[in-house]
């Protein structure tokens, strides 16, 4: 068959034409896509963390708390909120059930958030989950402890910690380690310099657990640091399911798309034939 030149144009453009689109539409769904499935991601670790727990012996889960309070009350006498190398040997021996270096998961109601936490600040924790600042309390619980996590913001492809700025003082978020649950209800929000850990010290009477990341958004040269108090829920939160509402959304804009692709097909395709 031979093919005429602005035949040939014709198609050529079409192809050019349907290319930028698909790219376009790639570029516009990378974000989106991107943290719907890290977030799924995320989900199926916890998911993975909870058939492990439920699987462990009770003695060895009281083994585990009882060493781990024992590192708590160290931290507690030494009276110091910045990281420090001086238990780095101990440290990444507990609440390492998995050997994988996750320690529990925390979730937050008000941003639909529900994150594993790993051992760490390194790029690995706080690139798929919340680092524990290490140096501060593990996340268990009890009187003189202050448990720090951290995680990044604004990454294209992960949601992590870039709601965090939503939050507000009253709401509360709670952190699961083995088969402990504990609450904390956000008592105070502070934007710090980078260098300023004051507020990240050890009260004797409270438990505060503190989430951390970089503002403002997109800058980060001064830290975000949202405490919470620990108190008391007589009631489970309903589970958080992350992405639910997102998936509807995004198949109506890729369906919209393709619609707009097939029309632009179809009156190729008749323009052609009356051609």
């Amino acid at each position: 068959m031979i093919v005429n030149e602005p035949e040939r144009r014709g198609r050529l453009f079409f192809f050019i034409w349907t290319g930028i689109l698909l790219v376009g539409i790639a570029v516009m769904l990378y974000p989106k896509v991107g943290k719907i499935w890290n977030a799924g991601r995320q989900s199926r670790v916890v998911d993975g963390y909870e058939r492990s727990v439920e699987k462990l012996d009770a003695r060895k889960e009281e083994k585990m708390i009882a060493q781990t309070r024992a590192y708590n009350v160290m931290l507690l006498e030494q009276n110091n909120p910045v990281p420090n190398d001086k238990n780095a040997d101990s440290y990444g021996t507990l609440l390492n059930m998995t050997s994988d270096g996750m320690m529990g998961y925390l979730e937050i109601p008000a941003i639909r958030l529900k994150l594993p936490i790993y051992h760490g600040t390194g790029d690995f924790a706080i690139c798929n989950g919340a680092g524990h600042v290490e140096g501060s309390s593990f996340p268990i619980g009890g009187k003189g402890t202050h448990a720090v996590l951290s995680s990044h913001r604004g990454l294209p492809g992960a949601k992590l910690f870039s709601d965090l700025d939503k939050l507000k003082v009253g709401d509360y978020f709670t952190i699961t380690v083995l088969r402990q649950t504990i609450f904390y209800q956000i008592d105070r929000i502070d934007i710090v310099e980078p260098e300023e850990t004051g507020l990240l010290a050890l009260d004797k009477e409270k438990d505060y657990c503190t989430l951390l990341t970089c503002t403002p958004y997109g800058i980060n040269t001064k830290r975000l640091l949202v405490r919470g108090v620990r108190c008391e829920v007589t009631e489970r939160a309903e589970p958080i399911r992350t992405g639910e509402k997102t998936y509807r959304g995004w198949y109506a804009v890729i369906g919209l798309n393709l619609f707009v692709a097939g029309v632009i097909l179809c009156w190729k395709r008749k323009k052609k034939r009356r051609g």
